[in-house]
């Protein structure tokens, strides 16, 4: 799946630590590369390589929108990151089919304020996109923000 200038994200995944985002990235980066190259039982390999970009703070912002600007197919990154990027303009979501947080320390106390305010914010933009919340707990606030 070749893309264009500007094209996509298709999916975005949001994660509450730097770290997190970076080894997910590199590990989605390897799998996209080991189908492309290798293929599955049922399909002998020439998937299309899947251009995956990171959006983490401590990491210079224009770097991270120059990947972004040159086509991505899935964006990896944190509240606060992708909070700027959005606010700024250099993260367009109108393309996005699959929006996914990682995990239940996303809706406590320390990153419910500023992902409450990206969901709202992708609610505006990523209109048509499906939102998913994975978790490896299920407490009060977990199924409240569902």
């Amino acid at each position: 799946m070749r893309l264009t200038f500007q094209e996509g994200p298709f999916a975005l995944i949001v994660v509450p630590y730097r770290e997190q985002a970076i080894e997910l990235a590199r590990r989605l980066s390897h799998l996209a590369s080991d189908l492309k190259e290798k293929g599955t039982e049922t399909f002998n390999g020439g998937y299309p390589q899947l251009k995956v970009c990171e959006c983490v703070g401590g990491e210079t912002m224009k770097e991270q929108e120059d990947k972004i600007r040159e086509g991505c197919h899935i964006v990896v990154g944190t509240t606060g990151r992708l909070l700027q990027m959005l606010e700024k303009g250099s993260l367009l979501v109108d393309q996005c089919q699959l929006i996914s947080l990682l995990s239940y320390r996303l809706v406590e106390k320390d990153f419910e304020d500023q992902t409450n305010k990206l969901m709202s914010e992708l609610s505006k933009a990523a209109k048509n996109c499906v939102r998913c919340l994975y978790s490896t707990n299920t407490n009060q606030r977990v199924q409240q923000f569902c």
